[in-house]
């Protein structure tokens, strides 16, 4: 892993260091998981460093944080079929997702 990261410097310690969580099987909370989500979008990052991380990425659906997320996430387990499904679905979309509010 260090050298194929290496590359990425040491003002991303942010990619390295959840590559190297995920290498030894360790699970990131889900807040983390939000966090490196808005950071990919906040910053044009190497490939090496972020493509990797965010592959590896398999939850939650939604990104901890934002207002709306928190919502959907607290009510999705409750919830009966279709809304899994929906919101899966609904991730696909290319265009903006809700926000504030």
């Amino acid at each position: 892993m260090a050298d194929q990261l290496w590359s990425c410097g040491i003002a991303d310690e942010l990619w390295t260091c959840s590559q190297a969580l995920l290498d030894a099987d360790r699970h990131l909370p889900d807040a983390v998981v939000g966090l490196l989500r808005r950071s990919a979008l906040e910053h044009d990052w190497p490939p090496e460093c972020a493509a990797p991380v965010l592959t590896r990425l398999r939850g939650p659906v939604l990104n901890p944080g934002e207002l709306w997320a928190d919502a959907v996430l607290t009510d999705l387990p409750s919830l009966d079929e279709p809304w899994p499904d929906f919101i899966d679905h609904a991730l696909l979309a290319p265009v903006a997702r809700p926000t504030g509010t």
